[in-house]
């Protein structure tokens, strides 16, 4: 995929190019065999649904918001289309996180003697079972829930050159 971005670029670590506001960048174009463009064909694709679903006291609704890989079906057309688009939204996201991961890098080399940097990250659910369970137990009847939280603590030695 990287190939494919670089060949629509000028540079990867240019803002410009990498959002797509490049006028040299903006004449460079992906080839694809187009002789075939009004054939049918399904591909995957994951897309957000939402549906509403009754809350666990059973008196509320709540919306839900799900990630969902679905089949769809169209034409080489339709699908070059859909893949240009994603393309673009590839890009920038690849620009972001080059340049967080450049400012958090400096963040931590930079450190003062007299600062710390503190990362922590998401959260992870997990559900606790038991080694050997009964059956309602095993389809979820009072599963115990653990909250993983991790972190980590940057600080620069007395005399270090980097944390």
């Amino acid at each position: 995929m990287t190939q494919v971005i670089e060949k629509t670029l000028c540079a990867t670590d240019n803002r410009l190019c990498m959002q797509g506001n490049c006028a040299s960048c903006n004449t460079k174009e992906i080839i694809y065999n187009t002789q075939n463009k009004s054939r049918m064909l399904k591909w995957q694709e994951w897309v957000r649904r939402s549906k509403i679903i009754n809350d666990k006291t059973g008196k509320g609704r709540l919306k839900v918001t799900k990630n969902v890989k679905e089949i769809n079906e169209g034409t080489v057309e339709e699908l070059i289309e859909k893949f240009r688009v994603a393309i673009i939204a590839l890009k920038k996201h690849i620009f972001n996180i080059k340049m967080q991961y450049r400012s958090y890098r400096i963040a931590i080399d930079d450190l003062k003697n007299d600062e710390a940097l503190l990362h922590i990250d998401f959260s992870e659910n997990y559900n606790g079972k038991y080694y050997e369970e009964i059956q309602p137990h095993h389809f979820g009847g009072s599963w115990k829930q653990i909250t993983l939280h991790t972190g980590v603590l940057y600080i620069k030695p007395q005399g270090a050159d980097k944390a």
